[in-house]
């Protein structure tokens, strides 16, 4: 993300109740939910690339990005991931 994108980010989940605090990771922004939660969101307007992921003790709960790499999923490259089905979906998001 660029720095403008970032805070911009940042200021927009600090108005949220659930998070604790903020953590900028390099292009990537972290916020530390309640009960050890973790919301990562990164974005590359450059490349066009997206993630949101939902990470409790460093495992992957659930997660959105456009990937290319699951061309077989109905809305490529639109998907999201979880872990309970270890299942790579079409994004509920995606009409």
């Amino acid at each position: 993300m660029s720095l403008p994108t970032l805070l911009e980010t940042a200021r927009k989940l600090y108005l949220s109740p659930l998070i604790l605090d903020i953590e900028f990771l390099g292009t990537k922004v972290r916020a530390h939910l309640p009960n050890n939660y973790t919301l990562d969101i990164y974005y590359n307007a450059t490349l066009q690339k997206y993630s949101y992921t939902i990470i409790k003790q460093n495992k992957r709960i659930i997660g959105w990005d456009n990937a290319p790499h699951h061309k077989h999923v109905q809305t490529h490259p639109h998907h999201f991931h979880t872990t309970s089905t270890h299942q790579t979906e079409k994004s509920p998001s995606q009409k």
